[in-house]
């Protein structure tokens, strides 16, 4: 057969297995009929034929064994895979999960968190409750968590959702009424009385010291909250200043200045004693105690200074009183310096009552100054102690009361050329208002 250029030949319109075509097979011309051509290709259905297909454009479906998508994004979501609500079964493994390090944590394969013990324990603390606060309870009827408010927490409770509001004032203000109040307690405790300053006097007289101011009184008293207004006013009382100290040569000790009444409205006061006198020649006066009238308890009192320039006087305790102040040290006409008082302790027990001392410490002998008392919350703070005089350099102050209520110590004499003690100051008083609730 001559040569014939492929492009020359007639058309075939059906290839028959017997049919013969020329093929290359390692270098070298063969003849392959159509069958076995046919053996040779990826047959229909299940093969392992196929490694690799470049050049299909169109995706492939999802029936066909593809994803639909020519991109990832598009294939899942195609696929479902975009969304963790489309995940029926396993567990999603730690390194898939947030980077939870704060008061939660979770575990692989965990159904619940865990809450941290920061989450409580870690957060800012409060001290007071309102009504609207809020409160995590476990709804038992719902299954599940619930916030309540305190108010609706407290009414939940019943007989057992008492409360107590306690309303403390150091200085004057407004008592508000809570909800539900049902018994008021008030307690108020005036402000104590300064001490007297010593007397500035010529060598060879006597000079006494300053008097001890008289403790504010403390006075309680228990009310219907029906019989209480929805605000009452309460004023605390200051204490008084104690008297200042002598500058100027053969003078008198000036007195201290009283405290100031503390008063729960028009329900309830207390009143205020007197404050120590200032040292003379010959004395040198107690600060009274307050009216009895407006106290349910004796109230204490300041301590006279010696007469002849002696020792100064321990202030006496009274029960569920502030302390008194006591008297400072006197020089005496041998020109001999003496020690003040001790100052009286606050709140004692009745068996205690008529004992002495126990509050500001006298000043150490030779010009010490007298301590000031203990303070002791609403209960009645210490009387401050009497000063010590010296024979010729400036006398002791008195010390300061204790608060609330407690009484300045006398100052201590001098010599001329020196200054006197200062008389101490009282302290203030205070008004604690208690008020018990419930539904």
């Amino acid at each position: 057969m001559a040569n014939v250029k492929i492009t020359e030949l007639p058309d075939a319109t059906a290839a028959n297995n017997v049919d013969t075509l020329p093929i290359v097979q390692s270098a070298v011309t063969k003849e392959a009929t159509i069958a076995h051509v046919r053996a040779g290709l990826a047959a229909s259905g299940p093969n392992s034929d196929i490694t690799s297909i470049t050049g299909l454009t169109t995706a492939l479906p999802i029936g066909q064994g593809g994803h639909g998508a020519t991109t990832a994004a598009g294939a899942r979501s195609n696929l479902g895979t975009n969304d963790a609500a489309n995940l029926t079964a396993g567990i999603i493994p730690d390194a898939r999960m947030p980077d939870l390090t704060g008061d939660v944590t979770t575990a692989e394969g965990a159904v619940a968190a865990t809450l941290a013990a920061a989450a409580i324990t870690g957060k800012t603390e409060e001290t007071t409750v309102a009504n609207d606060d809020v409160i995590l309870i476990y709804d038992t009827s719902a299954t599940a968590l619930r916030k309540m408010t305190k108010a609706n927490f407290v009414a939940g409770l019943g007989g057992s959702g008492a409360t107590i509001d306690i309303q403390e004032f150091t200085a004057s203000g407004t008592y508000t009424k809570p909800a539900n109040a049902k018994i008021v307690h008030a307690i108020c405790v005036a402000g104590g009385s300064g001490g007297g300053s010593g007397r500035r006097g010529a060598a060879a007289t006597v000079r006494c010291g300053g008097g001890g101011g008289a403790p504010g009184a403390a006075n309680e008293s228990w009310f219907d909250a029906a019989d209480v207004g929805a605000t009452e006013t309460v004023t605390v009382g200051a204490g008084g200043p104690g008297g200042a100290a002598v500058t100027a040569n053969d003078t008198n000790g000036n007195s201290g200045t009283s405290g100031g009444n503390t008063t729960f409205g028009s329900l309830l006061a207390a009143a205020a004693g007197g404050p120590g006198g200032g040292g003379t020649n010959s004395a040198g006066t107690a600060g009274s105690a307050a009216s009895t009238n407006v106290t349910m308890f004796s109230p204490g009192a300041g301590v006279a200074a010696s007469g002849t320039g002696g020792a100064g006087t321990n202030a006496t305790k009274v029960a569920r009183q502030p302390g008194g102040g006591a008297s400072g040290g006197g020089i005496t006409s041998s020109d001999g310096a003496t020690q003040g008082g001790d100052g009286a302790a606050g709140w004692s027990i009745r068996t205690t009552t008529g004992s002495s001392g126990g509050g500001g410490a006298k000043g150490a002998a030779n010009g010490g100054s007298g301590s000031a008392g203990t303070a002791r919350d609403w209960r009645g703070g210490d009387g401050g102690g009497g000063g010590s005089s010296h024979a010729t350099n400036a006398g002791g102050a008195g010390g300061t009361g204790g608060a609330p209520g407690g009484g300045g110590g006398g100052g201590a004499a001098s010599l001329n050329g020196a200054n006197s003690g200062a008389g101490g100051n009282g302290a203030d008083g205070v008004c604690v208002v208690i008020t018990y609730c419930w539904a």
